[in-house]
């Protein structure tokens, strides 16, 4: 009998952000492994829908968000005074400000679903976090293993603006919903061993799979991609503010004084034109927001990729989606980040790059790369592809089905 998984989540393709990346993957590996996938997710208007992949042979469900939803959520070309009116009352949402979205989300699943047709396991992808909630009940409505994945932290994470001293009241009902999961799955293993630390009386529940490289790229000279007299380097994705300060490796550029062109792809306009200010003696670009396929494109044409992370000691488990499609892109990455961090220890591990926050370092590396003196390894092949990654999921994900349908 072919088995059936749901995947409950938010952000889902044709949906343009990273988080819609990791819940597809899933949901393709699921149906290569022979099972029916069925994805109920939201249809967000705050984004663009350009993510264009192959749907077939997975069933999507799209639920449009709430009207509460729809104002909470960000969305650019807002007048000032909503945007402060949406942002105050994001501030106040617990668990977050998609939560009546997420209750409609639970409904399209009770309506679609009948009593002969039910699944075997279900994948809760958050974030927002209030999916968790409702794919719990899900699992118990149909008495199935519940496995929730999260692509960040929740409680007390450094990203949520929160009011003041909830930290506390995070973690209780992070804790409560963690203890009703069948298994909780992180996308680092430091970030998996911060749960088992905060929550030792579960550390058996907690794995980690990474988001993995979908893309195999022998190993070769590092500037066959970029290659002209400008030097490329490109940084795709959001700057969180300023919280990713990404000005070590913008110092570095400016002393060697190369013609270099510091490319932004989807970033905050604001912080952008703040590097600008500050850095006038070499070029940076606002790109814009493109679609994934341009942004892919865009990665591959660079000299160098930057990514960085901010200096919360949280954030030295971060392994954000970007950093595997730029391992993908076969591109040296230049990484803002201690040297303690997971991305720091897979960079150095496989040769990927450099690690750092010191500009001297970086100016060091990008000097070695213009004067062909580094080559790029292939030696993450195994450890860092996603097929790798997934397979762990699925292992874990078949034995718990198997051992519910031996108690049954």
């Amino acid at each position: 009998m072919t088995r059936r998984v749901l995947i409950f989540t938010y952000w889902f393709p044709p949906a343009n952000v990273i988080g819609a990346s990791r819940p597809m993957a899933i949901a393709r590996y699921f149906e290569k492994k022979g099972w029916r996938v069925t994805v109920v997710c939201g249809k967000s208007n705050a984004v663009s829908h350009d993510f264009t992949v192959g749907l077939d042979g997975i069933e999507v469900i799209y639920v449009p968000d709430t009207r509460i939803t729809e104002f909470l959520n960000f969305k650019s070309g807002r007048g000032k005074l909503l945007r402060i009116i949406s942002a105050l009352l994001r501030v106040v949402a617990l668990p977050d400000p998609f939560r009546s979205t997420v209750k409609r989300m639970y409904g399209a699943v009770r309506s679609e679903s009948s009593g002969s047709d039910r699944f075997d396991l279900i994948v809760s992808s958050a974030l927002p976090f209030s999916l968790h909630n409702s794919a719990l009940q899900l699992g118990k409505d149909f008495n199935v293993p519940v496995i929730l994945d999260n692509r960040d932290f929740w409680a007390c994470s450094p990203y949520r603006r929160r009011v003041p001293l909830t930290c506390w009241l995070e973690r209780f009902v992070e804790r409560r919903v963690f203890a009703r999961a069948d298994l909780v799955v992180a996308i680092s293993e430091a970030m998996s061993d911060i749960y088992k630390i905060h929550y030792p009386d579960m550390a058996k529940k907690f794995i980690y799979v990474r988001n993995g490289t979908d893309t195999k790229v022998s190993a070769g000279k590092a500037l066959a991609g970029g290659g002209g007299a400008k030097f490329v380097v490109t940084y795709t994705g959001i700057l969180y503010g300023a919280t990713r300060d990404l000005r070590p490796a913008l110092r570095a550029f400016q002393s060697l004084g190369i013609d270099v062109n510091v490319r932004f792809y989807g970033s905050e306009a604001e912080q952008i034109a703040n590097y600008k200010r500050e850095f006038s003696e070499i070029e940076i670009s606002d790109c814009g927001r493109v679609s994934r396929d341009q942004a892919l494109a865009a990665q591959r044409a660079a000299d160098v990729l930057l990514i960085g992370l901010g200096t919360d000691q949280i954030e030295q488990s971060f392994l954000p989606g970007k950093f595997f499609e730029y391992v993908a892109s076969g591109r040296p990455i230049v990484a803002i980040a201690d040297k303690n961090s997971e991305i720091a220890r897979l960079i150095n591990r496989h040769g990927l790059g450099i690690a750092s926050r010191v500009p001297e370092e970086i100016g060091e590396f990008v000097q070695a790369l213009r004067n062909d003196l580094w080559v790029r390894s292939d030696r993450y092949m195994d450890e860092l592809s996603r097929e790798n990654q997934l397979d762990r999921l699925f292992e874990a994900a078949s034995t718990l089905v198997e051992g519910r349908s031996g108690i049954e």
